[in-house]
């Protein structure tokens, strides 16, 4: 979503944007993210 350009859906909810800085800073998100 947010390389759709729906990052603002993250932003504006404070729960959601905690709970997404947490997935996206694991290191397996991070390897499967480097495939891409």
């Amino acid at each position: 979503l947010v390389t759709c350009g729906e990052g603002s859906l993250f932003e504006s909810r404070p729960n959601v944007k905690a709970w997404w800085s947490k997935i996206t800073s694991r290191p397996s998100w991070i390897a499967v993210k480097d495939l891409a």
